[in-house]
């Protein structure tokens, strides 16, 4: 705020591209304002890649830090682009957006990212059209999204229907729960063959996780790995719908797809996600507390002395 020079292209995308790996509870929505003035005042062009990646920059962010003002300061250098975006330049900035709201970001700003969907639909492969419906969501309640959601599930199908192989069943599985539409048969099929031969290797920690439930609760029975609307839960007590995931350190701040996972599984599922992290000094201590705030009876610990 207190300097008056103006910011090059190049300052102005090292900054924002420092929001890449912060979530909202430590950046500030005035720090926002600051940056949309700088963005405003700046007179560089910026272009298609430059802007795409300062939009995918905001993806670990929601409207608690991401302001109006910044994402209009964006839409009106985005635009002065001279050409249009490449289909991996969308998918990016259909990342970056997807927890944000429409009162932040505009249906004009996002229908101009997208272009003419009927035009562009073939550009995109299947794993872009996922990603940008999934980025979609929260926007599907905005005048003309609606429209454009449906044309990228029809594209989708149609190449489906064409033979075209699935590609990615476990995150199509996920989009169109998360939607609430009818999984098309390909897809289904696609995405039992995927469980049929998934193999997912247990880590230590995992392992130790299951094992201190085991012992706490005197052999509760555990689900581990189960798949549900496309999504695998790491340790699962059906009896008290508690799904117990134990994230790494890149799991340091909730992502958009876990907001949008934990949601689904609470709403549509009814079962409760709580999350235990590696960076915890005491897993047993962090599991534990999760089975105590679910109250789940535990067994007496034998007296050490």
């Amino acid at each position: 705020d207190e300097t008056d020079n103006a910011m090059n292209s190049k300052e102005l995308i090292d900054s924002v591209s420092g929001f890449r790996n912060l979530d909202s509870t430590v950046v500030s929505r005035a720090l926002m304002n600051s940056l949309a003035k700088k963005i405003a005042e700046s007179k560089d062009y910026i272009d298609e890649e430059e802007i795409s990646t300062m939009i995918h920059s905001l993806k670990n962010l929601d409207s608690l830090a991401v302001t109006h003002k910044f994402t209009e300061a964006l839409h009106v250098k985005f635009q002065g682009l001279n050409t249009k975006l490449k289909a991996g330049q969308v998918s990016k900035c259909l990342t970056g957006i997807g927890n944000l709201s429409p009162t932040i970001m505009s249906g004009g700003f996002i229908k101009a990212i997208l272009g003419d969907i009927n035009e562009r639909r073939d550009d995109f492969n299947e794993t872009d059209i996922l990603t940008i419906l999934n980025g979609l969501i929260n926007y599907s309640g905005v005048s003309g999204i609606s429209e454009i959601i449906n044309i990228l599930f029809l594209a989708l199908e149609g190449r489906w229907q064409k033979n075209e192989k699935v590609t990615s069943p476990r995150l199509g599985v996920q989009i169109y729960n998360l939607y609430k539409r009818l999984i098309p048969v390909d897809l289904e099929n696609s995405y039992e063959n995927f469980i049929e031969n998934y193999s997912a290797a247990r880590s230590k920690v995992e392992r130790h996780a299951v094992n201190i439930i085991l012992n706490a609760t005197g052999g509760m029975y555990i689900e581990e790995n189960k798949h549900v609307s496309g999504f695998e839960m790491d340790i699962f007590l059906p009896r008290h719908r508690l799904n117990i995931e134990v994230d790494g350190p890149q799991h340091y701040s909730k992502k958009p797809m876990d907001i949008k996972r934990d949601r689904h599984l609470l709403e549509a599922k009814m079962i409760t996600v709580q999350r235990v992290n590696l960076l915890q000094e005491d897993i047993r201590e962090g599991v534990i507390e999760i089975l105590d705030l679910s109250k789940i009876r535990r067994k007496p610990e034998k007296n050490r002395w």
